[in-house]
């Protein structure tokens, strides 16, 4: 990391956008601190590539302000140019220049040195993202794998303090995909670079960010680590994003909350604004009925076993007409029509 890193902020601050009458960003404020990579998860239309775009220059903001390793670069009285941010920026389409081997792409946007030094900075960095051999390679000879590479590189030889990644995983098959994100992110994190990942792809979000924030229709709707916003999503629709959620209702018992899979402290869990428990299948656990049972655990019948690889997800038929979802360990010994006990495992 250079001495400076820790300027490598980015601050976004009640930023708001509009084209036309559609406003596209209401009033989003984030930080993102030096080798953290932030996920900005939404489906399309929700307002995450205006945000982008705004970030990197390419809009004027209606109102709110950028700062970009401790300088304004959009607010009130100022629009710093694109070129001018200290900014990087690797979009699905990472067009390289097809007339320019590897090494020229990489050298294109490097700022002013001896050509020899560049050289040297281009090749380490070909060298970071495990492209290193492949200087006098032509792009339409590489894979799409490694042109994401070479284009990442070509983004971090400007050494910018913020990175913006749109969606830059989207074309490559599921197993490649896995493997450059991990590169890029790697990278991203040792360079001590704050980045900024679009996606709207919940499992990407969830492997890729230390942070997420969840966008929807211009408005961050909640922002956690990837474990809080799985366990501890605010609403019904953010819990859907990632996942089978079940919607229990809670009746207060003096300090606990009855649920049907027992009694719990109710800071354990969210509940979305009607007052229903949202609970992953994760923390319900099946047990055969038997004289040693709580009175305040659900019974029900097991109507649905589905396969999941490593886990079952078991759908589970309780007295009251509702389905309560489970998740357990493969293989498991529970089979449609066996009588059962919920219990909420906490």
């Amino acid at each position: 990391p250079t001495m400076n890193s820790h300027h490598n902020q980015l601050k976004i601050s009640s930023i708001s956008h509009s084209y036309g009458k559609l406003e596209a960003v209401r009033d989003v404020s984030l930080t993102i601190d030096p080798g953290i990579v932030h996920c900005l998860l939404g489906p399309s239309g929700s307002g995450k590539s205006t945000l982008l775009r705004v970030i990197a220059g390419l809009e004027q903001p209606v109102s709110g302000t950028v700062t970009i390793a401790g300088i304004d670069v959009n607010g009130p009285h100022v629009l710093e140019k694109p070129e001018n941010r200290s900014v990087g920026f690797v979009f699905q389409d990472y067009a390289l220049f097809p007339h320019l081997n590897v090494l020229r792409n990489v050298l294109y946007g490097m700022p002013g040195a001896k050509r020899s030094e560049q050289r040297k900075h281009a090749t380490q960095l070909l060298e970071r993202v495990e492209m290193a051999g492949y200087e006098s390679a032509m792009p339409h000879t590489l894979s799409g794998g490694q042109q994401q590479r070479v284009a990442l590189a070509r983004a971090l030889a400007r050494k910018p303090a913020v990175m913006l990644l749109d969606e830059p995983f989207s074309s490559l098959d599921a197993r490649l995909r896995t493997e450059v994100r991990d590169t890029t992110l790697r990278v991203l994190r040792e360079m001590q670079v704050a980045t900024l990942l679009v996606t709207h792809d919940p499992r990407e979000a969830m492997g890729s960010g230390d942070w997420i924030s969840v966008i929807r229709e211009g408005k961050l709707i909640q922002t956690a680590i990837p474990e809080d916003l799985y366990f501890r999503p605010v609403d019904q629709e953010t819990a859907e994003t990632f996942g089978t959620i079940n919607r229990l209702p809670v009746a207060q018992h003096e300090s606990d909350l009855l649920t049907p899979g027992g009694s719990i402290n109710p800071d354990t869990l969210p509940c979305d604004s009607d007052g229903f428990l949202l609970i992953r299948p994760e923390l319900l656990e099946l047990h055969s009925p038997g004289n040693h049972v709580p009175s305040t655990w659900t019974s029900g019948v097991v109507v649905q076993v589905e396969q999941e690889g490593g886990t079952n997800l078991i759908t589970v038929q309780v007295n009251d007409k509702r389905r309560l979802y489970v998740r357990c360990l493969a293989p498991t010994s529970w089979k449609p029509g066996n009588p059962v006990q919920i219990k909420i495992n906490l």
